[in-house]
């Protein structure tokens, strides 16, 4: 292929390209990019794959352009070589994309029986977990291929990114189009580029873990001044506090981060003191280096419990045991949940809306849809006879319940679950 050749399907001035061969009528690869915006560093191939190293905004990326053979083996060859080629090139985040002819589960194919995938997907599925990418959320059409008669059909066509990636560019899932000739559908990386207002409030129940955190919330309540009647007093003094509690854990509680590398930097600091002692330039004796040592051993840990307990509580998964948040497999659940629970664009009256405005509006009116009366005769129940229950029954359920049991259902809740839509949890309360 020449530049003129690769012009005429892409016309622009500062076009750069980069491609690998066909081997009869299938396999070859292409990728193009505008040259001013980004600067290519390096080049790679290999068998159903093709890669470039950019470097972009003053980061490395590794983009790589897959498409694999529909041979198992093949496959396989072609999974090994990208982890192999994932650790020799570690400068950088990868993006890996393409049609990989593989699912990962069962739900991501249709049609096709009598055929059993589970050996290619347990493969793949482990290929992806090795590698460490993220297969985002899918948009739009479910499925990214189709068969000619539209019998069959597969979600074979995917996007791997890197953690990093996917925080750096706030990405939220992947778009699988329309498709026209081709068996397959377009698919790209949708990124979240939208203000969708003041996330909703949710106390923490680490926050009691500070000593200062009482007080500050007494004091403010005290100075929080309300009139009318007792419960608007408590309604509006609880909306009030929420202002306050949200301005103090940006203040305090979202510093944690840094107090834990602060203390991994004391600890190493009193260890390199300890092991030079004594020496022309300690100012502390022996007892007071290893006192200031366990010191900031002991804001460490107390600092990563905190933070341990922050994501127990955020991650909302009743199998989850402290501890567990060290771990890459948890930072990925709570990752992909927050995927999951996104809403960056719905299908309404046949087409997709993803603007702010448009969103709400189609929310608004499928729940408000929900209170609208359709049917203009309801049916009647006269003349059938309900089995009833008798008075004293009837007495025993109206009859008024008592301060005592209203407080053992409450001291019941669990501590970190919210009774109503203000966020305080019953710990809290």
């Amino acid at each position: 292929m020449n530049e003129a050749y690769a012009n005429s399907i892409w016309r622009h001035p500062e076009i750069g390209f980069s491609f690998t061969n066909a081997e009869g009528r299938s396999g070859g690869l292409i990728m193009f990019w505008k040259k001013r915006n980004m600067d290519v560093l390096l080049s790679f191939k290999g068998g159903g794959f093709l890669g470039l190293k950019v470097s972009w905004k003053e980061d490395f990326y590794y983009v790589v352009n897959v498409y694999s053979s529909c041979d198992l083996i093949k496959k396989k060859a072609l999974w090994d070589k990208l982890l192999d080629l994932m650790k020799i090139y570690s400068d950088g985040e990868w993006i890996v994309g393409g049609d990989f002819n593989a699912i990962k589960n069962g739900r991501e194919r249709k049609g096709r029986t009598g055929v059993s995938y589970k050996k290619e997907t347990e493969l793949f599925a482990e290929f992806i977990l090795k590698s460490a990418l993220v297969d985002t959320p899918c948009k739009g059409n479910k499925f990214s291929w189709y068969s000619g008669d539209g019998k069959s059909m597969s979600r074979i066509d995917h996007f791997l990114l890197s953690n990093i990636v996917v925080n750096r560019w706030e990405v939220i899932g992947q778009m699988i189009g329309d498709r026209d000739i081709s068996d397959h559908c377009p698919i790209w990386i949708m990124t979240d580029k939208y203000n969708w207002g003041p996330k909703p409030f949710k106390f923490n129940n680490e926050w009691f873990s500070f000593d200062s955190f009482i007080p500050f919330v007494e004091g403010e309540w005290k100075s929080l001044k309300v009139e009318g009647r007792a419960d608007f007093i408590l309604k509006e003094k609880l909306r009030l506090l929420k202002d306050k509690l949200k301005k103090r854990n940006k203040e305090v509680f979202s510093k944690i981060d840094l107090d834990i590398d602060k203390g991994v930097h004391e600890i190493n600091q009193g260890d390199e003191r300890l092991a030079s002692f004594p020496n022309a330039n300690s100012f502390y004796s022996l007892e007071e280096n290893v006192e200031a040592r366990k010191e900031a051993s002991s804001c460490f840990w107390q600092n990563l419990r905190i933070k341990e307990n922050m994501f127990l509580q955020k991650s909302s998964l009743k199998w989850l045991k402290e501890g567990y948040s060290n771990s890459g497999f948890f930072h990925k659940v709570m990752k992909s949940k927050r995927r999951h629970n996104h809403i960056g664009l719905i299908l309404a009256s046949g087409s997709m809306v993803e603007s702010v405005e448009e969103v709400r509006e189609e929310v608004f009116k499928h729940f408000g849809n929900k209170f609208i009366e359709t049917e203009e005769v309801r049916p009647v129940l006269d003349g059938i006879s309900f089995n009833s229950i008798s008075s004293e029954e009837a007495r025993e359920i109206e009859k008024p319940f008592f301060e005592s049991e209203i407080k053992k259902a409450v001291w019941e809740c669990g501590d970190s679950k919210s009774p109503g839509p203000y966020g305080y949890s019953f710990l809290f309360i």
